[in-house]
């Protein structure tokens, strides 16, 4: 038999489990094999790598004298190997949520008094006796639940957690056991099988080892394994598409419906599935996704869903994410008027703009040079005769009555019209920055620029403005 600290060490080395500075680490201790096997091989390590280590129990009191006899096998146990100890005892019965499995209350609980543990003792890292074998059973009882993202199990590190005996199968810890005499607890509710666990543990797995694969144990793992660094792949790919292209606050999450429905499906599940859930918890489905996802890809250029604690709103071009008990809508405050450095550069936080503004000789060649070069978004650019407009330019919010001439078009047009004609929800018209002078309004940014001051074989003088996202990349700051 391989020497499992060898073992244990090479996976703490593997997933930089112990990072440099770490001298205290907690060892969660249930008194059942898998733990008590990890506390004598942290004993054993931490006399070579200096560590200073903690013990913590948690008695759930679910299992009444069962209970508290495992409580006081790991108090003894502490004792005995002079390692300082904290045994606590919480009624997870009582402690459960409205809707709350057992287990997940029980879970939920055990965390807790967990990180409470690593705070009074100073500890960096918690230690945590999850095996191989753990893996292969959730890799399987997620499968057989219909898991997606869950497939790739049990993650070896998730800061302060880490999981030393997540390449150990259950029969090695078993086997150090009884030949290095490592003393441990049964715990009974393991043999039911009420527990979906449970059933696979005892009758799936070794049915599948017997009929189809000696090392099904291995194979669940190392799939685990390469769903993860892929997972974490996307995840990353997933944040970046988010911070570009999402404005999100403390109320809500816009975005625009065109972007995402470029991305492929995999990116676009993804995106939808973190803002959900980031807003919803963990009652988000994959069905709740499908339907977010179904409206955005819709025809229709509104519509609306309540999902569990949530409403997701599409209002033409945008996609909102918001609570379902906001309440009533705070008034905010319209942006601030702000006069453009001309030439130079302005930034505009309350638009998420920054507006930059160059003046160039020339005429209509002139002009087709700079448009060229510039390689901007539709709307994210516009030119004027410099010497037909006058300054100071000032970027304002819209106002009753506001109208302009849209660039070739004839005759004006009421901007509120003009607004419902692009497909501006309402929530967003009154955020749009509006370029604006004596004359009137110059260019709606982001949508259109107007025929005040347009470029003629007259001019001699071309003013070049170019509006940048700020903050966040949204569509001219109008998320």
């Amino acid at each position: 038999m391989p020497d499992l600290l060898e073992k244990m060490k090479q996976t703490i080395e593997n997933y930089q489990m112990l990072p440099e500075g770490t001298s205290r680490v907690l060892l969660a201790l249930s008194g059942g094999p898998d733990s008590m096997v990890m506390a004598d091989l942290f004993c054993r390590l931490a006399k070579e790598a200096r560590l200073f280590l903690w013990v913590a129990h948690l008695n759930h009191m679910l299992r009444g004298e069962e209970s508290r006899q495992d409580a006081e096998f790991v108090r003894r146990w502490a004792e005995e190997h002079n390692l300082p100890y904290i045994i606590s005892q919480r009624d997870v019965a009582q402690l459960r949520l409205l809707g709350e499995a057992k287990a997940v209350a029980a879970r939920r609980v055990r965390y807790e008094f967990l990180a409470e543990c690593a705070e009074q003792a100073g500890a960096e890292r918690i230690a945590l006796a999850h095996t191989l074998s753990d893996q292969a059973e959730t890799v399987l009882m997620r499968l057989l639940s219909g898991g997606g993202q869950g497939l790739r199990g049990i993650p070896p590190v998730r800061t302060p957690y880490i999981r030393p005996l997540i390449e150990i199968k259950r029969e090695e810890i078993l086997a150090y056991a009884q030949q290095f005499g490592v003393a441990y607890r049964i715990d009974s509710s393991n043999l039911s099988v009420e527990y979906l666990r449970n059933k696979i543990r005892l009758h799936l797995i070794p049915y599948l080892r017997n009929n189809y694969n000696p090392k099904v144990e291995e194979a669940l793992a190392r799939s685990a394994e390469i769903l993860r660094a892929e997972h974490d792949y996307l995840a990353a790919v997933t944040e970046a598409w988010i911070s570009a292209n999402v404005q999100e606050t403390a109320e809500a999450a816009s975005l625009l419906v065109e972007r995402l429905n470029q991305e492929p499906l995999a990116i676009r599940r993804r995106v939808i599935n973190r803002l959900l859930t980031a807003r919803g918890g963990r009652e988000i489905t994959f069905a709740h996704v499908e339907q977010v996802l179904a409206l955005a890809a819709s025809s229709r250029g509104t519509g609306e869903l309540a999902l569990p604690g949530l409403r997701v709103v599409r209002d033409y071009r945008y996609l909102r994410l918001e609570s379902a008990s906001g309440g009533a809508a705070k008034v905010e405050a319209a942006p601030p008027w702000v006069q453009l450095a001309i030439p130079g550069e302005t930034i505009l936080p309350e638009y998420s703009l920054i507006i930059t503004a160059s003046v160039h000789e020339g005429g209509p060649a002139e002009l087709q040079r700079l448009q060229s070069a510039a390689n901007r978004p539709p709307g994210m650019s516009a030119y004027y005769d410099l010497d037909q407009i006058e300054l100071p330019l000032v970027v304002r919010t819209r106002l009753p009555g506001d109208s302009f001439q849209p660039f070739g078009l004839q005759g004006s047009k009421k901007l509120k019209d003009f607004l419902i004609d692009e497909k501006v929800s309402p929530g967003l018209r009154d955020r749009i920055a509006l370029v604006t002078n004596s004359q009137g309004i110059l260019w709606v940014v982001g949508l259109r620029s107007s025929e005040l001051g347009k470029v003629t074989e007259r001019t001699r003088r071309i003013l070049s403005l170019a509006a940048t996202p700020y903050g966040c990349q949204d569509m001219g700051g109008m998320i």
